[in-house]
């Protein structure tokens, strides 16, 4: 039974987890000079190390000049090619979460930060970039969590065959036991019956010795 709840439980994890999907949304992070617009994206099923990994070198691979302390990571004077020549200052803080991890990010252009109601374009851009980074680590995540299952999933599977298997063989040496158990009672039933035949039988050879001897003790 054990094993049947942990397979249950591991198809409804996987269910569940399937219908998690990376989302970005408008947020705000505090900065250098308080707080400001930033985007926030969550990032299903992803490990706090891979998206701080990830993250450090998706800012390295802009040319932003990284510092990180605890849960945030700064990229300095960034170039984000589809954002334009600008130097940008890319503020973010990465959080582990329930669900995953959550990614904060905030950017400075020309001294504002992007929004859609400072820079529309660059903010929708902002938008596809975060998402474009997190799909592949969610979709990564989420096969490695699949794998796992359903690694752990053959093996229950077959304890479970294994437990079947024990279980034919216990029911049948148990029916061979039963066979035998009901042989031996008849075997007992014939035994007694022999035993009571023999039992008078000695009884009176007893007797005709006694006889006997009673013959020659007249015979002094």
């Amino acid at each position: 039974m054990k094993n049947i709840l942990s397979i249950l439980f591991l198809v409804i994890s996987i269910g569940n987890a399937t219908a998690q999907k990376v989302n970005v949304e408008s947020s705000s992070l505090e900065t250098n000079d308080g707080y400001n617009a930033a985007f926030a994206v969550s990032i299903p099923h992803a490990s706090l190390k891979t998206v701080e990994r990830k993250w450090s070198d998706f800012l390295k691979d802009n040319n932003a000049k990284v510092k990180s302390s605890k849960s945030e990571m700064n990229g300095k004077n960034a170039i984000i090619k589809n954002i334009g020549p600008d130097t940008l200052q890319i503020y973010s803080k990465i959080d582990e979460v329930v669900e995953g991890v959550s990614l904060t990010v905030a950017v400075s252009k020309r001294g504002s930060y992007i929004a859609p109601a400072t820079f529309p374009a660059d903010a929708k851009m902002m938008e596809r970039i975060l998402k474009d980074f997190a799909t592949p680590i969610a979709k990564d995540a989420l096969d490695n969590k699949i794998s796992v299952a359903s690694k752990l999933l053959g093996v229950k599977m077959l304890d479970l065959e294994d437990m079947h298997r024990r279980d034919k063989r216990l029911a049948s040496d148990i029916e061979k036991m039963k066979v035998r158990i009901s042989e031996n009672e008849r075997e007992r039933k014939d035994l007694e019956k022999q035993m009571e035949e023999l039992s008078k039988d000695v009884e009176g050879k007893k007797t005709g010795l006694e006889s006997i001897k009673n013959m020659a003790k007249d015979l002094e």
